[in-house]
């Protein structure tokens, strides 16, 4: 968990602005009253700290150990085009990887277009593949109309736990020349 630069101060300068207020209240009123119900409360602050901070802990591992997707258009070496990569940049292997293209393009009516609507058995972390290859984008432009030149990549995948995720935020414009 990466804390704020004023987390640690803040905590430091409650604590001891808490601590003092008893003996503050003493000085001013002169009142020497029971103080308990004050520490008990003060406790009960540390505790629910502590939990909120635990569970910040305990929710930064849970999403590093989590596969996660993400869509890269990247131009390659020696190409003037573009390619479409899938990269796991998780903590942990993505199974059963499908993406489609939305509003729709039916992309096994094109020779050699095929392999984009299959589905990939597993991504590692750190792995990278393509799935529309520089060469395939012309063909997909082409079949690609006017009022369908937008397309939203959908990608969904599953963990070693089948637990369900969704990338749906990829936006392309097939007008573009790449």
């Amino acid at each position: 968990m990466r804390q704020k630069e004023w987390t640690i101060p803040a905590l430091i300068a409650g604590s001891v602005l808490f601590c003092v207020i008893p003996y503050l209240c003493r000085w001013v009123t002169g009142n020497n009253s029971d103080w308990q119900a004050w520490w008990a409360f003060g406790t009960f602050l540390i505790a629910l700290i502590a939990a909120i901070i635990a569970y910040k802990e305990y929710n930064a591992h849970i999403s590093a150990t989590e596969p996660l997707i993400i869509v890269r258009v990247a131009k390659i070496k020696g190409s003037a085009l573009d390619t479409i990569f899938l990269t796991n940049v998780g903590g942990s292997i993505a199974i059963d990887v499908k993406f489609s293209l939305s509003p729709g393009i039916r992309l096994k009516n094109y020779a050699g277009v095929e392999y984009l609507a299959r589905n990939l058995p597993k991504l590692k972390p750190d792995e990278e593949t393509i799935i529309i290859d520089a060469q395939y984008l012309t063909a997909v432009q082409l079949l690609v109309g006017s009022n369908r030149s937008r397309q939203i990549l959908h990608v969904e995948w599953k963990d070693a736990l089948s637990r369900q995720y969704v990338n749906d935020n990829q936006k392309l414009d097939f007008r573009i020349c790449y």
